[in-house]
């Protein structure tokens, strides 16, 4: 199973492609140096059509111009293999987004609808992110509330509007048609 983890930055996979871009990394170590190191302007991946089985993109996308967003999901597509899964966590757009200012995009539901023709796409949304939850008892809330907001597509939307002080994270799962 070839699996890729894009903009890996310290987050190095044993087992995994850890892609990241050149310029902006800063590794912990030699060891856990980037397998692939890419320009970030260029969203061509040096892997042949349909060969990938996963990607992770893990708090990433933020850091993406949107009009680079479309080619870099593009080139997602043609690398995976039909049912391959692209996974991708980012920050919601009304939550954790509007803390740190080298965020370019915040996401949410439905912001990745023009690309159900390629993914059949899963959705959720989170009270908190991953790294927030520092107790176990908070994290057993979360778990309990999070299914609540997710229940249907319609849902979401109605408490992505009117959910006072937003969500932390947005996870999507997209599987490839």
């Amino acid at each position: 199973m070839k699996k890729i983890n894009y903009g890996c930055g310290s987050d190095y996979r044993e087992g995994w492609i850890n892609i990241d871009v050149m310029e902006e990394t800063k590794w912990r170590t030699e060891v856990h140096r980037p397998d692939l190191l890419i320009v970030a302007d260029d969203p061509v991946l040096p892997f042949e059509d349909a060969s990938i089985d996963y990607i992770l993109a893990d708090n990433v996308i933020e850091h993406i111009e949107r009009q680079r967003m479309h080619g870099l999901l593009m080139e997602f597509h043609r690398i995976l293999k039909p049912g391959g899964i692209l996974e991708i966590w980012a920050p919601h757009f009304k939550g954790v987004m509007v803390k740190f200012l080298e965020h370019v995009r915040g996401y949410g539901i439905n912001s990745f609808w023009f690309y159900e023709r390629h993914f059949v796409i899963r959705q959720e949304l989170l009270l908190a992110t991953r790294s927030r939850c520092s107790t176990k008892r908070w994290m057993r809330c979360v778990n309990v509330l999070n299914p609540l907001f997710n229940w249907s597509n319609t849902f979401q939307q109605i408490c992505e509007k009117y959910m006072f002080g937003g969500f932390e994270e947005i996870h999507y799962v997209m599987q490839r048609r």
